[in-house]
This record gives C-alpha cells, sequence and structure tokens, in this order.
C-alpha cells in the first residue's frame, strides 16, 4: 500500500491522516504537509517539514517539501478554513480538490 509519511528533519511525525477517500498521491500529501505546518504548534516546532510518499510498487519514493506550490497554495486555503490548524476530512478533502483544480488551469 502507498502511504505518505509526514516529517521534520528527517524524522518521521504522527500528522494528521487522510481521509479514507483520498488517494496517497503528491496532491494528498502537500495538503497534509499544509495542515501540519498551519498547526498552532507547529510554530514552536522549528525545523524542515516535507512528505514522502512511499510507493507500493517499489518505484522511488517522491518527497514533497515545504516549498512546494501546492503546499503553499494549501496552507493559504486552510487558514481561511480554520486559524487553529485542525482540520476535518471534509476540509481536507476540499482543499484537495480546489488544489488539483489550480494545478489543471494552465
Amino acid at each position: 500500500m502507498t502511504r505518505i509519511v509526514l516529517f521534520r528533519n528527517t524524522r518521521p511525525l504522527a500528522g494528521p491522516q487522510a481521509a479514507a477517500e483520498l488517494p496517497a498521491d503528491q496532491t494528498t500529501a502537500a495538503v497534509l504537509l499544509a495542515a501540519l505546518l498551519n498547526h498552532r504548534h507547529a510554530k514552536a516546532w522549528t525545523g524542515e517539514y516535507g512528505a514522502v510518499i512511499d510507493p507500493e510498487d517499489g518505484t522511488q519514493p517522491v518527497i514533497i517539501t515545504e516549498d512546494d506550490p501546492r503546499v503553499m497554495i494549501a496552507r493559504g486555503l486552510l487558514l481561511n478554513l480554520a486559524e487553529h490548524g485542525h482540520y476535518s476530512d471534509d476540509e481536507l478533502t476540499r482543499v484537495r480538490a480546489a488544489v488539483l483544480r489550480l494545478e489543471e488551469t494552465p
């Protein structure tokens, strides 16, 4: 099974989990990383954050970093929903859909 692992300074974190209906892909990883970065405690946790998509087929893992444009877009969209950094599965799903729409726009 493909999985998304959030990390800080190369250490895996127990972070927000994707809704069961969300695929474990780069867009979902970007949204989960944005949710983690928006969390009210993240400001106190210094370091470099990212997400790794570990594919089930044995191909190379993909790393998403804080400076990925999808993360920056998702952070802005999530901040409009709640400033505390706690998001429902529905909110994460809606933000993921919005990021996908923006990716498709030329």
